[in-house]
This record gives structure tokens, sequence and C-alpha cells, in this order.
């Protein structure tokens, strides 16, 4: 597990770390909100598309976690 703060609050979790798959599950530390988001990729490297698709998977776990 690990752990990340967000504006918001702070989350613990895990990354998943599977070949094919960009993927964060996390909850909340009072366990009242969790969220899991996945992205398929092909790309070498574990990175999902251009700057532009990893920003856009940034924001929605940023949007999970706070919103």
């Amino acid at each position: 597990l690990s752990g990340e703060t967000y504006p918001c609050e702070s989350f613990v979790g895990h990354d998943g770390a599977d070949p094919g798959y960009l993927v964060t599950a996390q909850s909340n530390l009072t366990g009242t909100r969790q969220f899991a988001v996945l992205v398929n990729h092909l790309a070498p490297g574990d990175v999902a598309g251009d700057e532009a698709a990893q920003q856009a998977f940034r924001d929605l776990v940023y949007a999970a976690a706070c919103d």
C-alpha cells in the first residue's frame, strides 16, 4: 500500500502495476470514499499515451478523490 495526499484529504491504496494497464485504487482514511481508475495502454514503459493522456488520467484521479 502507498499513501497519497490530495488537497481534499489523504488516501491509501495501490497502483496495480499490471502490464498493459495504468491503475490506481484508493480509499480515504475513514473508509467513506473509495475509487479505482484503470486505463489500458500498449505504449512502451509504464505510461499511458502522450502527456495530454497522462494529464487526463491525473485529472480523473483528482476528481475521483476530491469532487
